[in-house]
């Protein structure tokens, strides 16, 4: 009986190494069809996540790159998905995305009030001109910080 469950245990490991290795290949497909990317690149990880909430009724999967600027390149692409159903985005907490969204929320509402001010949003930071800004989440409300937008952005 022991045998059994070493054999069942040989066999699930191969269908996950068959199913990872085919999901790392589609990914790379969908990289260079969509993405136009022709170089080869090397995946740290590539799994679905299984627990947590779909979007579009699919689970999501998370890829994990090797090197930071392959990364960059595509979620610089990204916008060439549009119109495709497949959307990127980078991995984030559950509390920097509440706290992105109420800082995109407070952006739009300084736009709305003064045109043609420069907004960017990094992280869990919002740089609006020379001032930037962060998401308190005890007052639950955006404030000022004290602090210096850095050079060159």
């Amino acid at each position: 009986m022991l045998r059994f469950f070493r054999e069942i245990e040989v066999i699930n490991r191969l269908n996950s190494i068959f199913f990872d290795s085919l999901l790392k290949f589609c990914v790379q497909k969908n990289i260079s069809h969509f993405l136009q990317v022709r170089r080869e690149m090397v995946f740290t990880k590539v799994a679905r996540l299984w627990n947590g909430p779909s979007f579009r009724g699919l689970k999501p999967i998370l890829v994990t790159f090797h090197l930071f600027k392959d990364k960059e390149e595509i979620l610089r692409k990204s916008k060439l998905l549009h119109g495709s159903n497949i959307y990127l985005t980078e991995d984030y907490s559950r509390k920097v995305r509440r706290q992105r969204e109420e800082l995109l929320k407070f952006a739009k509402l300084i736009k709305s009030r003064q045109n043609g001010i420069r907004c960017l949003l990094q992280y869990d930071r919002l740089f609006v001109g020379n001032d930037v800004y962060l998401y308190n989440d005890i007052e639950q409300q955006v404030q000022k910080v004290l602090m210096k937008m850095p050079e060159g952005k």
